[in-house]
């Protein structure tokens, strides 16, 4: 059994608790894998907005290119994809049997109605909401017994929708 100090903890631990690396004289990194993972974290949060916009512009820029590989892939990986769905069809047909199955009616005059209302502020965190980046929201889940009533629909900022989950209004606001 073959041992290395690591320097950011201070312990010495079996070299399987390091990641090997080819540029190393002993062939494993200098930290190990647990003090590596605290500092890929911490440098993720500290980075963050950098990583957001390097990946917007990205996509941006790349609009057809994406669509071009995602199209690829797809036609590749069609009969793995296909399977995936028929073996799974709780995780593909779900959510669309729930909004059917809703009370009330969504009608695109109804989503503007719900969009002119907002203002363009989101309810949920109070930040302006960029040109068609916002989403309907509903008040009460449909998951969870809401309707698609003009009363239980509103528009939010696309992070508190994809934050909001299956929780009530009222229970998210309490979160935030």
């Amino acid at each position: 059994m073959t041992t290395k100090h690591c320097p950011k903890c201070g312990e010495t631990k079996d070299v399987s608790e390091f990641h090997k690396s080819p540029r190393a004289r002993d062939g494993c990194f200098y930290m190990c894998k647990l003090c590596m993972k605290a500092y890929q974290s911490q440098h993720h949060k500290e980075h963050r907005d950098e990583r957001v916009q390097y990946h917007a512009q990205y996509d941006a820029t790349h609009v057809t290119e994406r669509r071009q590989y995602h199209a690829q892939y797809y036609n590749t990986h069609r009969k793995e994809l296909q399977q995936y769905q028929q073996s799974h069809p709780e995780m593909w047909h779900a959510a669309n049997h729930r909004r059917r199955a809703a009370v009330g009616d969504m009608s695109s005059t109804t989503v503007l109605e719900v969009i002119k209302a907002s203002n363009g502020i989101c309810p949920y965190c109070g930040k302006a909401i960029p040109n068609g980046k916002g989403h309907i929201d509903h008040k009460t889940p449909i998951s969870r017994g809401g309707t698609n009533d003009r009363s239980n629909l509103v528009y939010v900022c696309a992070t508190c929708n994809l934050r909001k989950h299956t929780m009530t209004a009222e229970e998210f606001v309490v979160t935030i």
